[in-house]
């Protein structure tokens, strides 16, 4: 499938920013590993999100933000925490992102996440990537999952 997404970003004053997003995701393919896969595109959900972000350094930030997700027919809060690191490495750069979340589902349960991603971007053309310039981009993230119940 496919996540088209826009972001937009506001400087606020000094190292402050706000940054909002809508993301969606679209199933273009189902069961691709059982060899009876069918073609399909097919709407899953859509993600609204907003996030305050504190430039600490020059390459470290820490943001906190909120996430409405609606999904079929439920909507799902979201509140997360999160700090991020940027280093250059010549013609590389590699970030680094440590979140913690806090989703709260439609029936009143908690769900606790912890989450790493690392990610490196590589320009096309030239050493840096510039503003409208082409440049490739490869991540992972790691998570691990705590529930609990509300009582």
């Amino acid at each position: 499938g496919f996540m088209p997404e826009i972001n937009i970003s506001a400087k606020l004053s000094g190292d402050l920013k706000l940054t909002g997003n809508i993301e969606s995701r679209i199933i273009n393919y189902d069961n691709p590993f059982e060899g009876t896969g069918t073609f399909k595109n097919q709407y899953q959900l859509i993600d609204a999100s907003i996030y305050l972000s504190q430039k600490l350094k020059l390459n470290q930030s820490l943001s906190v933000g909120y996430l409405l997700r609606s999904r079929e027919d439920l909507i799902i809060h979201r509140f997360i925490q999160q700090y991020s690191i940027v280093s250059s490495l010549d013609a590389l750069r590699l970030g680094h992102r440590f979140a913690l979340d806090q989703t709260l589902d439609p029936d009143g349960n908690w769900e606790f996440r912890t989450r790493y991603r690392i990610t490196a971007e590589k320009p096309l053309s030239g050493d840096k990537i510039d503003p409208k310039e082409f440049y490739l981009k490869a991540g992972n993230e790691y998570l691990g999952i705590f529930e609990g119940n509300q009582t």
